[in-house]
């Protein structure tokens, strides 16, 4: 939320990363996987509300590959 927060009030670009919990089927067990979501302003959006569009990834082998290293 921090992300969208400042992205709509500052009119900048923000980013985040986070673990989402899923649930592993074949298993049964939970899993995790890491997310990366960006977050920028729309321009010329009129009107009392900031608007600002997202986009998720999922980093999670890159996650993989930093606590390797």
């Amino acid at each position: 939320l921090n992300a969208l927060s400042i992205a709509a009030s500052r009119q900048i670009e923000a980013s985040a990363e986070f673990r989402l919990r899923r649930e592993d089927v074949a298993e049964g067990q939970p899993g995790f996987i890491w997310m990366e979501m960006r977050s920028r302003p729309l321009a010329g959006t009129g009107g009392d509300g900031q608007q600002v569009v997202s986009v998720l990834r999922d980093v999670s082998e890159r996650k993989q590959h930093e606590a390797a290293v």
